[in-house]
């Protein structure tokens, strides 16, 4: 019964540590890059409202839009830009992702004068 638990302890310690490690940073920006690459596909240049909307209650996202003549948001309020410091994802140039309040993403995707900010949308 005590080996069961150290091998529990070890695995978890483990799994714990390579989700932390560099290359585990590196898996979880490739994967956010492609998923953000991917909606941004999804909903066009310019971006699609009817399309943004679905997949913002698909996803559970909140999706908003700034353009050259129009902006729009599926639903929820952006955070404030001004406090929230993007960088590059190393992965895609055209994104960029952000934190707001520690452990809130925020995904920017640039094409030109079109902004695409993608976030989870919060329960209420």
């Amino acid at each position: 019964m005590f080996g069961a638990g150290v091998l529990i302890v070890l695995t978890v310690a483990s799994i714990t540590w390579l989700m932390f490690d560099e290359k585990g940073k590196d898996v979880f920006r490739r994967n956010m890059n492609q998923y953000v690459s991917y909606l941004v596909r999804d909903l066009g240049i310019p971006p699609n409202r009817k399309r943004a909307e679905k997949l913002s209650d698909q996803l559970f996202i909140n999706i908003h839009y700034k353009g050259p003549e129009i902006s729009w948001k599926t639903s929820g309020m952006l955070p404030p830009l001004d406090q929230i410091s993007f960088k590059k994802l190393q992965t895609n140039p055209g994104i960029d992702v952000g934190r707001y309040r520690s452990n809130r993403r925020i995904f920017r995707a640039l094409n030109g004068e079109h902004i695409i900010y993608f976030h989870h949308r919060r329960e209420n």
